[in-house]
C-alpha cells in the first residue's frame, strides 16, 4: 500500500476507487470489532474512568507503530461510516472509545474529550470526540463545544 491518506484519493462523491476496496474491507472489519468493544465498554464508563484511561494510554504510547497520520486518517474515515451501519447505537462516545482502542493497539496516544454546547433554538447538547495530538479523529466539527472533560 502507498502512504496516501483517504482524503488524498477519495473523489468528491465519496466512493473510493476499486483498488482501495480490499483495504477498506479489512479496515471496516476492524472498525466493527472496535465498535462492538466500545459499545460493551460504554456500560461501565464514567468520567473518572475516562480521565484515568486518557492518562494511562498517554503514558503507554511510547513507541508509535507505523505512519501515524495515515492511521489517524483511516480511522477517522472508517469508524463513522461503519458506525452508521451497526445494529446498535454507535454514538459519539462509542466511536471515541472504538477509535481510542484502535489507536492504543498501534501505541498512538489519544484522549477522549467531552464537551457541551447550547445550540440556538435547542437545549443542551453534549458530545464526545477523540483527539490525537491536535487532530480530531472522531466526532466531526467540535469548535462549537466547550470542553468539560
Amino acid at each position: 500500500m502507498t502512504s496516501q491518506q483517504p482524503n488524498d484519493f477519495l473523489p468528491a462523491s465519496g466512493i473510493p476507487p476499486i483498488r482501495w476496496w480490499p483495504r477498506l474491507a479489512v479496515l471496516s472489519l476492524r472498525a466493527v470489532a472496535e465498535l462492538v468493544r466500545g459499545r460493551y465498554m460504554l456500560a461501565g464508563i464514567t468520567v473518572p474512568k475516562i480521565k484515568e484511561r486518557n492518562a494511562a494510554l498517554a503514558a503507554e504510547a511510547s513507541k508509535m507503530i507505523g505512519n501515524v497520520d495515515q492511521t489517524l486518517a483511516w480511522i477517522a474515515y472508517t469508524i463513522p461510516r461503519v458506525a452508521r451501519r451497526m445494529p446498535f447505537r454507535s454514538d459519539c462516545l462509542v466511536q471515541a472509545l472504538a477509535g481510542q482502542n484502535w489507536l492504543a493497539s498501534r501505541r498512538i496516544a489519544s484522549q477522549i474529550v467531552i464537551g457541551a454546547a447550547m445550540p440556538e433554538g435547542a437545549g443542551f447538547a453534549a458530545h464526545a470526540w477523540l483527539k490525537s495530538g491536535d487532530k480530531v479523529v472522531t466526532g466531526g466539527e467540535v469548535s462549537d463545544y466547550t470542553v468539560l472533560v
